[in-house]
């Protein structure tokens, strides 16, 4: 068959739509989200959060899926190596992101060379909450407390190699601070045992104590991230008060290495959008956390950094998996 002038047009309108190839026709069957951690935490419960819009948005069920283990590297294994079709992604966190690849742990993937950057989705700040017991009402106060009573404080934190252990050995490096790690198995114990006055202070997401703080039987001092965090108004950022740090546990979606770029720019700009959104915003500060959003770009470049700050904080603490 003669190739006409018209299949010529055809042909090159295809190419410019698609870029340098037909539209990538997805999504046409349900996307898999995997989520490294156990069902009903804070990353579980934002996931699926997402997760609905999506289905929405694309007209097929996107499936949160719990992968837990290893502190997220199973999960985050998994997804980098499933193929790079967009069926399968990542919901991660700081831990899988960014800080894995200096704590020790057993894993099967490279965060920086396997997984390809989709949307920043939220940051959730760290705290230092105290019992009100403890006469101190802000970072001076505590800092000033602990100097004259070294070794008496113990801080609570969801486990070893958190983000708030890692964060709290950190502040602990910077203001030479003798106060001792207290480890839990996850914020709710943490909170219960502050609330209880077996512990006078943690360094823990605000998000298991935001009730508390607000029926002032739990006080914030300070936040861990570069600006307040909306959902404790008031409340400084540590390096307002004096301790030159910042961090943040980040969430996040990632997908397999090779992924094509129409994908991550369709799901990127659904999730964006959905983020934007007021109601959004509201809900997520109630879960402990604040929308970020963005583009993929974006997103890979906060990675880079925050990699390095994490290397950095990791290092200088010593801190590793299973210690």
């Amino acid at each position: 068959m003669a190739f006409s002038a018209r299949m010529l047009c055809v042909a090159v309108a295809t190419c410019l739509l698609g870029g340098i190839g037909p539209a990538v026709a997805w999504p046409d069957h349900p996307v898999v989200l995997v989520v490294p951690n156990p069902a009903g935490g804070s990353t579980d419960i934002i996931a699926r959060t997402i997760a609905q819009h999506l289905s929405g948005v694309f007209g097929v069920t996107f499936i949160v899926e719990n992968r837990p283990g290893a502190s997220g590297a199973i999960g985050a294994g998994f997804v980098a190596r499933a193929a790079p079709d967009g069926y399968t992604f990542l919901f991660g966190t700081t831990g899988q992101l960014a800080s894995i690849q200096y704590l020790g742990i057993s894993r099967s993937y490279d965060p920086a060379t396997d997984l390809e950057p989709v949307i920043h989705v939220a940051n959730a700040p760290i705290a230092v909450i105290t019992n009100t017991d403890l006469p101190v009402e802000n970072m001076k106060q505590l800092m000033d407390y602990i100097r004259v009573n070294p070794g008496v404080l113990g801080y609570g934190t969801p486990g070893v190699a958190t983000t708030s252990h890692i964060g709290g050995e950190w502040v602990k490096h910077l203001t030479k601070l003798d106060i001792v790690h207290v480890p839990y198995r996850g914020s709710g114990p943490v909170t219960n045992d502050l609330v209880a006055g077996h512990i006078k202070l943690a360094f823990d997401s605000p998000v298991s104590n935001l009730q508390y703080i607000q029926s002032g039987k739990l006080r914030a001092l300070a936040v861990f991230s570069s600006s307040p965090f909306a959902g404790l108004p008031g409340v400084p950022t540590l390096k307002e008060s004096g301790v030159d740090m910042q961090t943040v546990l980040l969430f996040g979606i990632a997908a397999p290495k090779g992924i094509p770029h129409e994908i991550v720019d369709r799901l990127s700009k659904a999730v964006d959008e959905f983020l934007q959104r007021p109601e959004t915003k509201s809900y997520l500060i109630t879960l402990g956390a604040e929308a970020v959003g963005g583009t993929p770009e974006a997103f890979g470049k906060f990675l880079t950094e925050e990699r390095e700050r994490w290397r950095t904080m990791i290092e200088a603490t010593g801190i590793q998996a299973g210690q």
